[in-house]
């Protein structure tokens, strides 16, 4: 029995697509700037991710990072045009960041003697 379960209230969300609400409000502020989409939804990046593929919205964004709690799954083939830069597996939270292809640049390795 949970505790202080007379005392909860029950609410009810309404859910928004990813695509929709950031068109809108790409198109509302006239944003034509570069964007950084960040995510950390709690276990929705997947779908997220997804949504904004298969509208896509990709090309609008220059960055993109985040978390996700699904074992470290990374994005590399479905975020085509984007070069993973960082990835970084902490107690069960996997870390990501992509940069658009245009502007990655590999610094050269270091020699060392």
């Amino acid at each position: 029995m949970v505790k202080g379960k007379e005392k909860m209230e029950i609410k009810k969300a309404k859910i928004k697509e990813a695509s929709g609400t950031i068109s809108d409000i790409i198109k509302k502020d006239n944003i034509n700037s570069n964007i950084v989409l960040k995510i950390d939804t709690e276990g929705s990046e997947h779908k997220i991710l997804d949504n904004l593929i298969s509208n896509d919205l990709l090309k609008m964004f220059d960055i993109i990072m985040g978390e996700n709690h699904l074992s470290g799954e990374n994005y590399d083939e479905r975020l085509v045009g984007f070069r993973n830069i960082s990835k970084k597996i902490n107690t069960g939270i996997y870390s990501f960041c992509y940069v658009k292809e245009e502007y990655f640049k590999a610094l050269p390795i270091a020699k060392f003697s």
